[in-house]
């Protein structure tokens, strides 16, 4: 703190400071937290942060200490766009463990990028190969709402910045308002789809070498 009660940086102050491992306020880095930190569950984590924020924001009595939702627009959508991206990534490297999807050059460099889109179609080739009769229509409509994503924000990166980098701004692709809760009752539905067959194609996995 400065001499006026201002935050401000200190010679002392340090972003990663060890805590007590009884504090409830401190996040326990043990093995068995490592081992929750990996690319199956944190999609989970990345929703569950939005979520938090659109519970705290849409409620009355915090707006005039934290602003009105529009403020939060951005970091709600990367978080949801980014937790839609892992999980797609998850299912395709579920494709490659079951040898659905071959590990190429092309693959490599797709699963490098952030087009939602396109990792949605090569996802649907696994769904579509490991269960044929699966209900199309809510294919169609998961593809619908990715694409929604992708028409947003078509890199990945848009969310962080005000502007693409063709100098437009993000809000130009956007209706002139957003529902947030809309957001996340929406996107609740589309997590619920994902986690779904990710666990089925788990057993899958599991069946293919294990029986």
């Amino acid at each position: 703190m400065s001499k006026f009660n201002i935050p401000w940086p200190s010679d002392k102050d340090k972003l990663f400071k060890e805590g007590s491992a009884w504090d409830p306020k401190v996040a326990v880095l043990d093995d068995w937290i490592k081992f929750q930190a990996c690319d199956v569950l944190l999609p989970e984590y990345y929703k569950k942060a939005a979520d938090i924020i659109i519970c705290y924001v849409v409620d009355d009595k915090h707006v005039k200490k934290i602003g009105p939702p529009h403020m939060y627009l951005f970091p709600i959508v990367y978080l949801y766009r980014h937790s839609t991206e892992l999980y797609l990534k998850n299912l395709i490297q579920h494709g490659i463990q079951l040898q659905i999807l071959d590990e190429s050059k092309r693959l490599q460099k797709l699963m490098g990028e952030h087009k939602l889109y396109p990792l949605w179609r090569k996802a649907c080739v696994v769904l579509e190969e490991v269960f044929p009769n699966f209900n199309k229509n809510d294919l169609r409509n998961v593809g619908r709402l990715v694409k929604e994503f992708d028409e947003a924000d078509p890199t990945g990166q848009n969310w962080r910045y005000a502007k693409d980098k063709t100098g437009k701004h993000i809000t130009e692709k956007l209706p002139l308002s957003v529902d947030l809760v809309a957001i996340r009752d929406t996107f609740d539905g589309l997590f619920r789809f994902f986690e779904g067959w990710d666990a089925m194609l788990w057993e899958a996995r599991d069946w293919k070498y294990n029986y």
